[in-house]
């Protein structure tokens, strides 16, 4: 008798999931710790999965396990008997699979739909039998395919064009799974989560198989056939698989190619944006925005949008700098054409101009005009069913039908959202000349005692202006009124008071103070030329050269100070080009040298190639954008976007940037 006799046995005997040998053995010397065993069996899959372990890796009988072991307290024939009723026990609990994990499971998917694509159907019908073995049976509410949508596609993909076996249940299956294992085996299935996989075409031929084969026949009858009072049939069914899956349509198909328009311009740069922009994409979207300049070794910057990288944006905004380079061919007089295409845009928010041209099209619609009167544009397409019989009647009702019904035109087609942006830049360009001519009612009432005093209240004439031009009453201003025009006439002259013309006479610091309230347009009037417009703008060069963030509104965006900031981080980015940071950092630290002049004045010659290399830049990176898409548009892909995917994927094709 071995040290464990003269231990005193611990009670009670509580079985750890951890069961090794020299545990187990002692315990089976005692009926009630081996019973305490049983129990433990039925609770624990962990203790299992030990137990299954330890008494695999015993290779000597029993005999010798108990002359090692024993303790007196049970016979040779006793801990015999309890080890091998164990090893029964624990040999008809099927063991915990080991499921593949997500990545090999997709290779072995990616595999197999290449078999398929090369005629290979035998071959991948072979290797899927050997997947499903090491996957679960395939459902959505399944842990293992849950929140896969990768893997889900191309399981779905596979599995469809292969089509599902077609399989056997059981209403009343034993408690012992080792006979539906058994069963399976004898007619040359496979038992896999509860259901078995055949290769029978339909029931009969399974029939025969039981009928037909005495082993087969005598199995079903001792397990599966009803006993009377005592045993209910096992109620074997037959179920047709084929393709028992179908594919939902949001979901992508894993082996559609795309490929994208091999060459961008500007046009394909809006479109881009347009697409994400449209109701035909719903979701976040700066996901699909490029990340970095091809050729560059930098990213791009937060600054080309005015929407962050991250931020999980619902909708983007290309910086409206950066429109203006990839709309615009800038010369050697870039300055004064760059500069009066800002004012064009600042007069009046994009909001602004497409609300009169959508007015101006509503009340020529109304007024039975087949084009519109302020801004030429045809009518003909926004005359649906929205105006009742085409009677054009004039109700506050109508009016809001034809207003939505424009724009859902623009959003449907391009021509006519070409037709709109064109009246709205040509409204925006009238206001431009207006802003040359008049000053804003804003401005005019801060100036306007001033004004008086300078040239005599009794020789003052004022009239309001709207943003179409037309003189307004001043007992019907309103809100209609934007502008107001300032004549000058004491009986021997006459003569209009703008902006530019009461410069030299009105306080600098008046005007500073009034101005200030649309900086964005009077900045311009202080400055000639480029050179001369940056050492304006010395005391805040720190600021601007290492400015990163931008503002959320394009309005704060189209200060041309800011062309500082952007043209310096752009060109650091897109072209790995610092001379014009470099430019700029001097001006801060000597402004009125003749070496920073000089240094100005070849930046200036320069800036139209920079502006055009800045443009293909951007250009590029939506390209190369497009063409990842295209490629690789699992990867952007989530959970949750399948179907917001699917259709950005719909959308880049109707604009022609895409292609299946």
């Amino acid at each position: 008798m071995n040290w464990f006799s003269v231990i005193k046995k611990p009670l009670p005997f509580i079985p750890e999931d951890n069961m090794p040998s020299y545990f187990l053995f002692p315990a089976l010397m005692d009926e009630g710790n081996f019973n305490t065993i049983l129990d433990r069996i039925k609770t624990s899959k962990k203790f299992v999965k030990s137990l299954r372990g330890t008494l695999s890796a015993l290779k000597d009988s029993p005999e010798k396990y108990y002359e090692e072991y024993d303790t007196g307290e049970a016979t040779l024939e006793q801990f015999t008997e309890r080890f091998n009723k164990l090893k029964e026990l624990i040999s008809e609990i099927e063991p915990e699979k080991k499921y593949l994990s997500e990545n090999e499971a997709i290779s072995q998917l990616n595999m197999m739909r290449d078999l398929i694509n090369n005629g290979k159907n035998n071959e991948a019908k072979q290797k899927f039998a050997e997947f499903s073995k090491n996957t679960p049976k395939y459902s959505t509410d399944s842990q293992y395919w849950k929140a896969k949508p990768k893997l889900q596609q191309k399981y779905l993909f596979v599995s469809n064009t292969l089509g599902a076996k077609n399989y056997i249940t059981f209403k009343n299956p034993p408690e012992n799974k080792n006979l539906l294992r058994i069963f399976a085996e004898l007619i040359g299935g496979e038992l896999s989560e509860g259901i078995i996989l055949t290769d029978f075409d339909n029931f009969t031929q399974l029939q025969e198989k039981i009928r037909g084969d005495s082993g087969v026949s005598q199995f079903y009858s001792e397990h599966f056939a009803p006993i009377l009072g005592k045993r209910k049939s096992a109620g074997l069914n037959f179920v047709e698989g084929g393709k028992s899956s179908k594919i939902p349509d949001n979901f992508l198909i894993s082996d559609k190619k795309f490929t994208a328009k091999a060459t961008f311009d500007a046009n394909d740069v809006f479109k881009f944006i347009d697409v994400l922009n449209s109701g035909k994409f719903a979701g976040k979207k700066d996901r699909f925005l490029p990340k970095e300049f091809p050729d560059s070794d930098e990213t791009v910057p937060d600054m080309l949008f005015l929407t962050k990288s991250g931020s999980g944006a619902k909708s983007v905004v290309l910086n409206p700098m950066a429109s203006l380079i990839l709309k615009t061919e800038f010369k050697d007089d870039w300055f004064s054409n760059f500069f009066n295409e800002f004012r064009i845009n600042e007069t009046q928010s994009d909001e602004e101009a497409e609300l009169e041209v959508i007015d101006d099209i509503t009340e020529s619609i109304f007024l039975g005009q087949e084009n519109s009167r302020k801004f030429n544009v045809s009518v003909r397409p926004f005359i649906n069913e929205l105006v009742e019989n085409k009677s054009r009647t004039d109700t506050k009702a109508a009016r809001t039908a034809v207003r939505k019904e424009i724009r859902n035109q623009m959003r449907l087609s391009r021509n006519i959202k070409n037709a709109v942006t064109t009246a709205k830049d040509t409204s925006r360009r009238q206001q431009l000349t207006f802003l040359k001519d008049y000053f804003t009612v804003s401005e005019f009432k801060q100036l306007k005692a001033t004004i008086e005093k300078i040239y005599g209240a009794d020789d003052l004439e004022y009239q309001y202006i709207d943003y179409s031009g037309e003189n307004v009453e001043e007992d019907e201003m309103g809100d209609l009124a934007f502008y107001v025009q300032v004549t000058f006439d004491d009986g021997i002259r006459e003569l209009n008071l703008t902006p530019n013309t009461i410069i030299e006479k009105i306080p600098e610091d008046v005007l500073q103070l009034v101005f200030s309230n649309i900086p964005k347009v009077r900045d311009l009037i202080t400055g000639s030329s480029f050179p001369e417009f940056v050492k304006q703008k010395a005391d805040e060069m720190d600021e601007l050269i290492n400015s990163k963030d931008v503002g959320a509104s394009p309005l704060e965006q189209l200060n041309p100070k800011n062309f500082i900031s952007f043209l310096s981080r752009m060109a650091d980015h897109a072209l790995n080009d610092m001379t014009p940071k470099e430019v700029f950092k001097s001006v801060k630290a000597n402004p009125q040298s003749e070496e920073v002049a000089s240094r100005l004045q070849d930046l200036d010659k320069k800036i139209p190639d920079y502006l055009k290399r800045i443009r293909n830049a951007i250009i590029k990176a939506f390209e190369v954008q497009m063409k990842d898409i295209a490629e690789n548009y699992e990867k952007y892909m989530t959970s949750k976007n399948i179907q917001n995917t699917t259709k950005a994927l719909n959308a880049f094709k109707e604009e022609g940037l895409l292609e299946d």
